[in-house]
């Protein structure tokens, strides 16, 4: 029997299949900072305007940065970076 160069059933090692993985892992992690990011910006206009409405910084209510953060992990990361580079400007 010819041994088979990615394993038993070609599937223990296979470069392409790690490639992708690894490729996926750093889109998440860009886009998990990139979110970040947004929250955190958010979060700082949201006491900003409480500032110049009362005079004091309004906190932001219980869950605020994790509600944006799960509306915001539902786009791609091409519309995230537009987003940030709107707000940054």
């Amino acid at each position: 029997m010819k041994d088979d160069l990615f394993g038993t059933l070609g599937l223990m090692f296979n470069p392409i299949n790690e490639l992708n993985d690894i490729q996926s892992v750093i889109v998440d992690a860009k886009k998990n900072r990139l979110i970040n990011k947004l929250t955190l910006l958010a979060t700082a206009e949201y006491r900003k305007r409480g500032k110049v409405l009362t005079g004091k910084y309004a906190k932001e209510p219980t869950g605020f940065r994790n509600g944006l953060f799960e509306i915001l992990g539902k786009l791609d990361y091409e519309d995230l970076q537009k987003m940030y580079e709107l707000k940054t400007k």
